[in-house]
C-alpha cells in the first residue's frame, strides 16, 4: 500500500523565487498566509522559508512592516505594490485589512469614516474578500 504525499495548494520553493516577489505587488503576505497550514515556528521549511524572505528584505527587493498587537508577525508587501495595508484597532483586538483604492466618506451619516474598496482581512491563515466596507478613522492604527 502506497501513501499520497499531501502538499499544500500554495508553497513558495527556490525555484518559485520570481513568482513570490512579483505576487506582493497584488497581495501582502505574512509568514502564516506563505505556508498556510505547514506554518509552524519549529519546522525547518518554515525556517528556510523566512531566511529567503529576510534575504530579500535585506537586499531591497521587498518590504516589510510589523503588525501591532502581535509580537514578531511581520507583513511583507512590494516596493510597487497596488494596495494599502491597514491596522485597525477595535476595544482590545487588532484586524488586519488590504485593499485597493481607498476614500474619504463626508457625505455618509458617519462622519470621519474611510471606505475601503475591494477589502481583504487576514483570518487565520488567509485573506478573506470582505467587498467594500467602512472604518471609523480613530479605529485606524497604521496604513502604510
Amino acid at each position: 500500500m502506497s501513501r499520497k504525499k499531501t502538499t499544500s495548494k500554495k508553497k513558495y520553493k527556490e525555484c518559485d523565487v520570481y513568482k513570490f516577489r512579483e505576487s506582493l505587488k497584488y497581495r501582502p503576505e505574512t509568514y502564516r498566509t506563505i505556508l498556510l497550514d505547514q506554518f509552524n515556528n519549529k519546522n525547518t521549511e518554515t525556517n528556510k522559508v523566512r531566511k529567503k524572505i529576510s534575504a530579500f528584505v535585506r537586499q531591497g527587493y521587498i518590504a516589510s512592516g510589523l503588525l501591532d498587537g502581535e509580537s514578531g508577525t511581520k507583513v511583507f508587501y512590494s516596493l510597487e505594490k497596488d494596495y494599502y495595508i491597514f491596522i485597525v484597532r477595535d476595544k482590545h483586538k487588532y484586524a488586519y485589512y488590504y485593499c485597493s483604492t481607498v476614500e474619504e466618506n463626508d457625505k455618509s451619516k458617519i462622519k470621519n469614516e474611510v471606505i475601503l474598496f475591494n477589502a481583504f482581512i487576514l483570518e487565520d491563515y488567509d485573506w478573506k474578500y470582505l467587498g467594500n466596507i467602512g472604518l471609523p478613522k480613530e479605529a485606524i492604527q497604521r496604513w502604510f
